[in-house]
């Protein structure tokens, strides 16, 4: 039994209410400070960089409305943007903190691989303050905060932090952020707490209709000590520099993000993904799924030969691997080795009875060996666990047709007119003219139910 002053065996020391209110409000009070100095130092650095940050208006011929952008002063009649923002201008204009509109003289200096210049501006400003750039790269964790143009919005502030430092083929280093950003913030920088720029905003990963996608803040910019070592030179009108960048254009440091880590899996690039799975085969010969992929990558990038011998490989390792079963065929398909194809094709449908595209593909070689009432059964198994599956109506009207079914062949002719006209314009020939369709294959299986994970469809994009 517990004795008083004891809880489940361990000491319990009982201390007067009235101090441990004391302890708990002065806990309160010390984190409340703490909290209160920190927005303060925050708010001080905004306070201080705001001035010296300027909105980008540039112009184009080519489009009705100006685009929106963000610089900093470098000098009173020097800013640092994003190259993007200016492509295709013929001429631009800045906008202060303090109310004046300054024209744009021209490019002073330019580093169109990690999408940074120096704009040479007509007049210098009075009254503000250059920024300073850091001459390290931040660390992973480390607070920054941007202001910007957001769609027009100017001078606003969000803070992150460095998510991550990616290497960018044929470009450096790219700093991923969290902070907020949007279209009009490109060329803002990131600055650090203590005041130095870190890093100038060039680009974010966005979804396939172009929007930035809410609540992943996968952020990019360029260093921003890469900046000093921008020489200006003499300067040149935006108007002589507008059909070397011309509107549109995406530079190198933000079209070579989609290159870095396992991204090229998450939007099936298959020639970025090579690589991988070429080290795959090297490290893991004996891994069928690898050489599958492989094959797969080298098939997209028009390599057909290169892919017939990964897929064989795959098969010689796992004879019962159906996918790669129904890839060797198709590509014997292609290559017009219809007997092969048509063993690998039963191989993959032995492995799986109700592979509807290994099924169709193979009432495709049987339809180029001429061997019609198996091309039937074929592609009448095909249709019957996936109606909808237009290649194989294709196959099987075919098939009927040289098997003197033409009843059959101009039902599947009116079935394709509801599913792929295409596809039925193709069967009418035959049934018009008796004409040869020549080959008939079904498309390669795009092996998605076995690929790394389904493709979001975006890709990153200068903002």
């Amino acid at each position: 039994m517990l004795e008083p002053g004891e809880l489940w065996g361990y000491p319990f020391i009982e201390a007067p209410m009235k101090n441990n209110q004391s302890i708990v409000l002065l806990l309160v009070a010390v984190s409340l400070a703490a909290r209160a100095s920190a927005e303060e130092t925050l708010a001080e650095l905004v306070k201080k960089t705001m001035p010296s940050v300027v909105s980008v208006v540039a112009y184009s011929p080519d489009r009705a409305m100006p685009s929106i952008g963000t610089g900093f002063f470098t000098a009173p009649d020097m800013v640092a943007t994003a190259r993007h923002v200016i492509a295709g201008a013929d001429r631009a204009e800045v906008r202060t903190k303090g109310g004046q509109t300054v024209r744009v003289a021209g490019i002073a200096a330019e580093d169109p691989t990690r999408d940074l210049v120096l704009i040479q501006l007509a007049s210098a400003v009075g009254g503000v303050q250059p920024l300073k750039m850091s001459t390290v790269l931040p660390d992973p964790g480390e607070r920054i905060f941007t202001i910007s143009s957001p769609f027009g919005l100017e001078w606003c502030v969000s803070e992150g932090i460095v998510s991550g430092i990616q290497d960018v083929p044929s470009a450096g280093a790219a700093i991923q952020h969290t902070a907020a950003v949007s279209p009009g913030s490109s060329g803002c920088p990131l600055v650090n707490r203590e005041g130095l720029v870190v890093a100038v905003q060039t680009a974010t990963i966005t979804t396939g209709d172009g929007m930035v996608t809410a609540g992943q803040s996968l952020n990019f910019a360029s260093p921003a000590k890469v900046i000093p070592t921008l020489k200006p030179d003499k300067v040149r009108t935006l108007a002589e520099c507008s059909k070397e960048i011309p509107l549109g254009w995406v530079p190198p440091i933000t079209r070579e993000i989609d290159g870095v880590g396992l991204r090229p899996f998450t939007r099936e690039d298959f020639q970025r993904a090579l690589p991988y799975f070429e080290e795959c085969v090297r490290r893991e010969p004996s891994e069928p799924d690898a050489w599958l992929r492989l094959g797969l990558c080298r098939d997209r990038m028009g390599n057909l030969d290169g892919a017939l011998e990964a897929y064989k490989k795959a098969v010689e390792i796992k004879p019962d691997f159906p996918v790669a079963q129904n890839n060797l065929g198709v590509a014997y398909l292609r290559k017009g080795n219809h007997a092969e194809a048509a063993e690998a094709l039963r191989l993959a449908v032995k492995a799986r009875p109700e592979y509807v595209e290994a099924l169709s593909s193979l009432a495709g070689a049987l339809i180029e060996l001429q061997r019609y009432g198996e091309a039937m059964d074929a592609a009448g198994k095909s249709v019957k666990i996936n109606p909808g599956y237009a290649e194989a109506h294709l196959h099987l009207g075919v098939a009927s047709y040289h098997s003197g079914d033409k009843e059959k062949a101009q039902a599947e002719y009116q079935s394709l007119l509801r599913l792929q006209p295409g596809l039925a314009e193709k069967l009418k020939i035959l049934l018009d003219t008796r004409w040869s369709l020549g080959p008939l294959h079904g498309p390669l299986h795009s092996g998605k139910a076995e690929w790394a994970c389904s493709p979001p469809g975006g890709g990153s994009g200068t903002i």
